[in-house]
Order: C-alpha cells, then sequence, then structure tokens
C-alpha cells in the first residue's frame, strides 16, 4: 500500500501545479478518493480544452494516476471485507 502511495505522489507531481498537488495529495491522505479521481478528470480535461491533444504524456500519468488510485478504493473495499465477519442466513 505505501508503495502506492509513493507512486500517486510522483504521478501526481508531474500532473498537477504545486496547489493542485497538495490539495490532491490531502484527499488522497484523508481517503477521499472520488474528490481526487475528479481533479485528474478536471485536470485532463482543461488540458485538452487548451488544445494540447497532440501530446498523449500528460493522459499517460493521468491514466496511470486513476489506475492507482482505483487500487486504492479497491484495498479499501477488500480490507472492510475481511474485518468483517460473515452470518450464516441458516438457523
Amino acid at each position: 500500500m505505501k508503495q502506492n502511495i509513493l507512486k500517486i505522489e510522483q504521478l501526481a507531481a508531474l500532473l498537477f501545479a504545486d496547489l493542485q498537488y497538495n490539495k490532491f495529495i490531502n484527499y488522497i491522505e484523508t481517503n477521499q478518493i472520488n474528490a481526487a479521481r475528479l481533479m485528474i478528470d478536471i485536470e485532463i480535461e482543461q488540458y485538452d480544452l487548451d488544445n494540447h491533444s497532440d501530446s498523449y504524456f500528460e493522459h499517460s500519468i493521468a491514466d496511470k494516476l486513476q489506475d492507482l488510485v482505483m487500487d486504492l478504493v479497491i484495498n479499501e473495499i477488500d480490507g472492510e471485507r475481511e474485518s468483517k465477519q460473515i452470518k450464516s442466513n441458516t438457523q
């Protein structure tokens, strides 16, 4: 998990400006994953609107970043499942 967070921080540093980076990392640290995912989408949308569609660098970074953020969601869901006892409906 720590390795995943480190990769997220590195890629986010490439994608976001300073203030946006801090905001994004705060979302990750406070487990506001959907807000972090939305920031990635907004950043790419803005990049496309600024007519940088000839470069795929930011898109590849954003795609990898979204994959890593989704891994956080999946790991969190799996962790919640492990901590809950399965109840049987049989009597």
